[in-house]
């Protein structure tokens, strides 16, 4: 994150136009390394939310451990890789624990099943809700 700041500072980072960051085009290449050599993919953050849709919300009996269960569908024109953050809420919205679920290689307009896995136990009925999104165009 502190090298994405940086490069956002210098001017080097700009918007691709589907709500991500690449780098900026003007910018000349001091020596030949391939482009994929140069940088980590750069996040989308935040707009990629809209990727995701949540399909499933449970607590096992049995491990206490919490699952979501989410559908995410990559809408860019690149495929893509993806982490999604979910919060477990009680009735009241009062945040209980959280979970992580990822998939990779997703083409544009594919679909994939994904498990937020809880890191906590949680001993009573929970909702969820997804914080954040992150979407990378996947590496070849």
């Amino acid at each position: 994150m502190l090298v994405l700041g940086i490069l956002i500072a210098m001017g080097l980072v700009v918007d691709d136009g589907e709500g991500g960051r690449s780098k900026d085009s003007g910018t000349v290449a001091e020596d030949p390394v391939r482009e994929q050599d140069r940088d980590p993919p750069t996040p989308t953050r935040g707009g990629a939310v809209g990727d995701v849709k949540i399909t499933k919300c449970a607590v096992d009996p049995v491990t206490e451990g919490t699952a979501a269960g989410l559908l995410v569908t990559n809408r860019s024109s690149k495929t893509s890789d993806y982490t999604v953050d979910v919060e477990f809420l009680d009735r009241s919205g009062k945040r209980l624990g959280d979970g992580i679920g990822a998939t990779r290689k997703l083409a544009p307009g594919q679909q994939a099943d994904v498990t937020a896995q809880g890191l906590v136990r949680i001993t009573e009925a929970v909702t969820c809700r997804v914080t954040d999104v992150t979407r990378y165009a996947s590496v070849t």
